[in-house]
């Protein structure tokens, strides 16, 4: 229990980390160029990806501590976990913005925590879950 709770920290860690890399790009993105400040989930989009290559970084080696060597399908399985918490974080934003009338900026961090209980689950227990290592077994003779 204790070992899943400094997990949790470590993720928020992260999380926060991520959470204000996301929003500054977001922030420079649709402040410094029209284009961006009218078309904002397309610039949400962006910022989204470039946090969460960061957070697979820091979440594979720091937050669960992953030793498995990089694989195809671990990182198949963190776009599909991102893309959901993508779809959460955008899904929140529009509503927030467009439905609520609520301040970009300030929707663009509710959206980011919106989807953070979800990226935790996804990758605790599908991404990094511990895995088991079998033992090498010497080739048979035929």
């Amino acid at each position: 229990m204790k070992h899943l709770f400094f997990q949790m920290m470590r993720f928020g860690v992260v999380g926060v980390g991520n959470m204000l890399l996301d929003l500054l790009i977001y922030t420079l993105l649709t402040r410094t160029s029209d284009f961006f400040q009218h078309y904002y989930l397309l610039a949400a989009f962006v910022a989204f990806i470039i946090s969460a290559s960061n957070s697979y970084i820091w979440n594979k080696r720091w937050t669960f501590k992953d030793k498995v060597q990089f694989t195809h399908t671990q990182l198949i399985k963190f776009y599909i976990a991102s893309a959901i918490a993508l779809s959460i974080n955008e899904t929140v934003l529009w509503i927030l913005v467009r439905h609520l009338g609520i301040f970009d900026i300030v929707a663009k961090l509710m959206a980011s925590i919106s989807a953070g209980g979800m990226n935790f689950v996804l990758q605790k227990f599908w991404i990094f879950r511990l895995r088991a290592i079998k033992p090498e077994t010497p080739m048979q003779e035929q």
